[in-house]
Order: C-alpha cells, then structure tokens, then sequence
C-alpha cells in the first residue's frame, strides 16, 4: 500500500455549504462499505457512489480513471478512508475542495487513528459508530428540513450496531487470550475486540505494505504453523500474492481453520450483514480445537 500524508480538511469540513431545503445530496465514497453506510443513513433523499466496490479486486492497486474525478466533481459529500489507505481519493478531493463547496469526512481523522496505524477502521463498530454520527450531522446541516428523518435512521442503526456489539462481548467471553495468525492486518481491530492474540505482526505489516516479508519472519510464521501454536490464519482473499497464498495452502494442509476476510462489500451486500457473516466466520472457525496432524 502507497503511502500518502494528509490531514488537510480535518473530520467535516463545510466549505462556504449553505444549506438548501429540497433535493438529494451527491455522495461519494472511496469505499463501497462507507457508500453503504451512507445510503442506509441518507435513504431517499441521498444519492451515493462507490469507487471502490468490487470484493475481488484488490483495493491496494487501484488507481483512478477520469469518472471517478468526474464523480468527485459533482458531489456534494465525499467519504474517505483517510489513514493513507485510500491516497488517490485524497488528492482528488483536495483538488474539488479548490473549486466547489464540499462536505469532506476523512474516518480517519473522525476516530483518531493516523498515519502509520492500522487503516483497516471498518473492522471496529465503535469507530462506525463515529462515523454514522458525523455522517449524520452533515446530512443534518445539508437538508434541515430532514433532520427528524436522519435521526430515526440513525437511532435504528445504532440499535442494530448495539446488536452486534453485545455479541462481540458474548464471543469475546469465548475466545480470549487465543493465538491465531494473519496474512495482513485486515481484521486486526475485530481481532483485538475479541480477545485474541495476533502472532507475527512483522510479517503482516510487510504484506500490508507492499514489502518482502524478511526470512525471518517467513519461518516464524510457518513454524507457528507446523507447530499448530495458532488457533486460526485469518487470510485476506482479495490480496493475491505469492508468499500469503502458501501460507493459506500450508494451512489447509495442516487442518487449521482458515478465516477469510475482505476489505469490501460483495454487491447488494449490506455492511451490518458483512460484520455479521465474518462475526460467524470467526466464530465457527475457533469453536473446535484444532486437529494435529
């Protein structure tokens, strides 16, 4: 992954916005999950694009063509990653920000978490909640007159965020304090949340960032594998590479469960019923110990 600074417009910036009484916001986020949230937030009276929205496409070789600028262009609203995961959308909405009054949220900023950290924020309800609040708040001060809308649809998913919440907490009873292992740090805020110890962090981190993974870290990681010293692989499916795919092969071979996860929402897919499915996936996958060879 590319990395790219910037911290330009802050959690919300409304630049010279006056709200307007009628119509449907333009909304673009950088990620199908982010557009998802937005349009079960904005429901009728938000239009919203995804520039990044298919699950089989890795989101770390993405670069933008001339309609994702022209989607840019004529928004209203754009949503980004921040956290130097999605740097191609950064430099566009810096370059509209120049030119038309936009409502930017960067989630990153929102929740805290900078440059260098783990990007991967969707993977943890607290930070989601974040952003469906401010999300809100900026639909708010764009249509006034749908202010009571907004905040029914708000309340009614963060009743369903409480939801899965409580069964983080009921799993978390289960699982803590086991090691498992990943490819990359896609999940490792759920993982945290759950309890688990992470092995080989040294590994993923070179795998997240487009780097070797040392040789070191190579037989470490295989080592907690043939020593069955993990529970789990937890496998990014939507990165295609080499080095991750033995990892994921050596595990089936050696009967440990493997957890895959992605960095986006399949089409149609709702992002509560992705957390949900993956809740499951982690779920099933360490509920039996595993087998030894």
């Amino acid at each position: 992954m590319k990395k790219f600074s910037w911290a330009l417009f802050g959690v919300v910036s409304l630049l010279a916005v006056s709200p307007f009484a009628h119509g449907v916001l333009q909304v673009v986020a950088a990620e199908n999950i982010y557009g998802n949230i937005a349009a079960v937030l904005g429901g009728d009276d938000v239009h919203v694009d995804s520039v990044l929205n298919n699950p089989n496409q890795d989101p770390h070789l993405f670069t933008s063509k001339p309609s994702t600028s022209k989607m840019v262009a004529d928004a209203d609203m754009l949503i980004l990653n921040g956290a130097n995961y999605d740097a191609w959308f950064s430099h566009l909405v810096k370059i509209k920000a120049r030119s038309k009054a936009v409502t930017v949220l960067d989630v990153g900023v929102l929740v805290g978490v900078k440059p260098g950290a783990n990007p991967h924020l969707w993977y943890r309800l607290s930070y989601i909640n974040q952003l469906a609040s401010a999300l809100t708040k900026a639909y708010q001060q764009r249509l006034p007159n749908k202010r009571v809308e907004f905040d029914h649809r708000l309340q009614v998913f963060l009743q369903q965020q409480q939801q899965l919440a409580m069964q983080v907490i009921e799993l978390k009873k289960q699982l803590h304090g086991l090691p498992v292992t990943a490819t990359e740090p896609v999940a490792a805020y759920l993982a945290a949340d759950l309890g688990l110890v992470v092995l080989d962090q040294a590994f993923q981190l070179a795998i997240m960032n487009d780097t070797e993974p040392s040789a070191q870290s190579r037989v470490e990681f295989e080592q907690h594998l043939q020593q069955h010293q993990v529970r789990a692989l937890i496998y990014n499916s939507q990165v295609q590479d080499p080095v991750t795919e033995f990892m994921q092969q050596l595990s089936i071979k050696l009967a440990i469960p493997v957890i895959g996860v992605t960095e986006l929402l399949s089409s149609g897919q709702s992002y509560q019923h992705w957390y949900q499915l993956t809740l499951d996936r982690f779920r099933q996958a360490l509920s039996q110990p595993i087998k030894s060879r």
